[in-house]
């Protein structure tokens, strides 16, 4: 049997209780009223974020990307990765809505490179989304259907008011004249809103002024905006294990 006093031992002892003035507790207040505000502003951009394409904006696999693992063991690398820095570092002094494209062959890590900016878009609060060309006509088909809850502008308009869109994959696609289209008034409506779009692709750059359009990659490579070119060997076929 238990005996009481070991029972009272048990409990913690009483701490003396804090005494607050009024300019405490209206200081602590509006600490509270700031954090519930920041948590209110985070949560809402994330679901901007999903919303626009029913989904995360970054898929788990480049959650964990960053400039920090991104690996930079060649001097073309390191030149890569600091002229991608300049450019986030371009963003944050609100400098005109030049975006990005980084261009080069299958696993040299742009996707990577891509992700790291998204991340630090993520984490300072705003939205990013990173899509490829194939999803982003599928999910614009779909908007057709009968049944469809929305409409394409209405899609569009969302991808439009992300703060940073990526566009992955161009120049896999089919290179439909619809598709030229779509990228053209996507590019353009988030040119006019003043948001930066990043493009990853495998084309040089005739062949991607061939895909896109010579206006849509104007936009893009406008004020601050940068073309990057990863012109080295594949981290997979390296064996290096690498978010690509």
């Amino acid at each position: 049997m238990i005996s009481i006093q070991r029972i009272v031992n048990a409990r913690p002892s009483a701490k003396p209780v804090k005494q607050y003035s009024l300019e405490d507790l209206e200081a602590l207040r509006e600490q509270d009223a700031q954090k519930l505000s920041s948590e209110c502003v985070a949560h809402k951009k994330k679901t901007r974020s999903e919303s626009a394409i029913g989904r995360s904006g970054i898929l788990p696999k480049y959650q964990g990307c960053s400039f920090d693992n991104f690996i930079c063991n060649a001097a073309g690398k390191q030149k890569v990765v600091k002229s991608a820095l300049d450019w986030v570092e371009s963003q944050t002094r609100q400098e005109s809505s030049g975006g990005f494209i980084f261009a080069g062959m299958h696993g040299t890590g742009k996707n990577h490179l891509a992700s790291a900016i998204a991340n630090l878009y993520i984490e300072d609060n705003q939205t990013a989304v990173i899509i490829t060309v194939s999803d982003l006509m599928v999910r614009l088909r779909d908007t057709y259907r009968d049944d469809s809850s929305e409409t394409e502008d209405g899609f569009i308009r969302k991808l439009a008011n992300v703060d940073l869109l990526v566009i992955d994959e161009v120049g896999v696609q089919r290179n439909t004249v619809n598709e030229q289209v779509t990228l053209s008034t996507l590019i353009n409506a988030r040119d006019a809103n003043n948001k930066p779009t990043g493009v990853l692709t495998n084309l040089d750059f005739n062949g991607l002024i061939k895909t896109m359009g010579e206006r849509s990659v104007d936009r893009i490579l406008s004020g601050v905006g940068i073309w990057l070119t990863f012109d080295w060997g594949s981290f997979r076929t390296s064996g290096v294990n690498h978010a690509v």
